[in-house]
């Protein structure tokens, strides 16, 4: 006598279990499926939330990383010497870590150019501008790249005084006060942080 399902030979009055074992298969089948799934999207999750923070993190250094770094006397040297360009994910564009060196006559030009694209994109504040500003030699400029520097510098002035005024006309003391506070740290004894924190220091409670 054989079974009618797998043809296996059976003594008399055995039963095959073979369909029984077909059903447990095929649920051990569907829970190793979940369980990969399951694990796929855990793993993804886990992908985006390390992609944001890096992002966030990246940002932060942007805004402080110079900062920071200069508190080490290890790594003083290395702040001077970094001068590169990358991206942060899709869309995000080019990233540039300024360096300390003087920048010589003919790179005046794509130099001032560069910082302005910079600033405008949003990847560098009015404390980031002034210090690349700070790095070129402006006895050696040619009068229209002087020009450019002169505007650039006087657009994030204005900017700076429409921001800081602004929140203080909406209310937004704290954040008034925040950005002042990051600006001087930035920039100690910056004559138009000096002027804001005047006007507007005993009003936000700086």
């Amino acid at each position: 006598m054989r079974c009618k399902y797998c043809g296996r030979r059976l003594r008399e009055g055995e039963r095959c279990g073979c369909r029984s074992q077909n059903k447990n298969s095929r649920a051990a089948a569907r829970r190793r499926r979940k369980r990969r799934i399951r694990r796929f999207f855990v793993t993804l999750i886990l992908i985006c939330l390390l992609a944001v923070l890096g992002m966030l993190g990246y940002r932060w250094f942007l805004d402080n990383g110079n900062t920071v770094l200069s508190k080490i006397p290890f790594l003083q040297n290395l702040t001077g010497k970094i001068h590169t360009s990358g991206t942060i994910a899709q869309n995000v564009g080019e990233t540039t870590v300024w360096n300390d060196e003087p920048v010589v006559k003919a790179e005046h030009s794509a130099e001032i150019a560069r910082i302005r694209e910079q600033y405008e994109a949003g990847r560098i504040d009015y404390g980031g501008v002034k210090k690349n500003l700070g790095r070129l030699d402006t006895s050696s400029m040619s009068e229209t790249d002087l020009q450019s520097y002169r505007e650039l510098s006087a657009q994030v002035e204005q900017d700076l005084r429409d921001t800081v005024g602004g929140y203080v006309s909406s209310g937004s003391y704290s954040e008034a006060r925040e950005l002042l506070n990051r600006m001087s740290q930035t920039l100690p004894g910056d004559s138009v942080v000096g002027e804001l924190i005047g006007q507007y220091g005993g009003q936000i409670g700086m």
